[in-house]
């Protein structure tokens, strides 16, 4: 049924994010000098004090607007519209971070918009053309090789998921 088929894709959804993560994993031993990627906060046992190249959270747009509930409304003129809007607070017990917003869009489920592992400045730069491409507004912003990125995604219906990309512009260390 259309429940099953649902459950269905959310596990390959998950799979496919584990995946990664066990390659990531795997390779932290032998990474390369010339990737960014958090290589060596792997190992550390403190590595959530670190920032990542980029920083993913997935959660649920509950209707009852908790966790991703209202982040559906940066697609709405209003919310686009209002350069007020395009600054994230994210606070973590390690620090207070503010983020710029650069790309807002909606695609049919993949996963080419999560990665976290990249190969020289020139393939961040190219990944970062690639979302910014797919914005619905030209945030007018510049994202630079060595600026780290927040990325927000939620489903958007049936096989569509809902994504925001911001790049770090304060990081206030607790």
């Amino acid at each position: 049924g259309k429940s099953s088929d649902e459950a269905d894709r959310k596990r390959e959804y998950r799979y496919k994010i584990e995946t990664e993560k066990k390659m990531l994993l795997e390779q932290k031993d032998k990474c390369p000098t010339n990737v960014r990627t958090n290589c060596s906060n792997i190992k550390d046992k403190d590595k959530d004090k670190d920032i990542d190249i980029n920083n993913i959270i997935y959660a649920h747009g509950n209707l009852d607007h908790t966790m991703f509930g209202t982040l559906k409304n940066i697609l709405k003129d209003n919310w686009l519209n209002n350069p007020a809007n395009y600054s994230i607070k994210l606070s973590t017990d390690y620090a207070n971070t503010v983020w710029e917003v650069f790309s807002v869009y909606t695609i049919p489920t993949t996963s080419d918009y999560i990665r976290t592992t990249f190969y020289g400045d020139e393939d961040f730069l190219d990944f970062v053309s690639m979302v910014k491409g797919r914005s619905i507004k030209n945030f007018n912003n510049t994202v630079k090789a060595d600026d780290k990125m927040l990325t927000l995604s939620t489903c958007y219906g049936k096989d569509v998921k809902l994504v925001l990309h911001a790049k770090l512009i304060r990081l206030d260390v607790k």
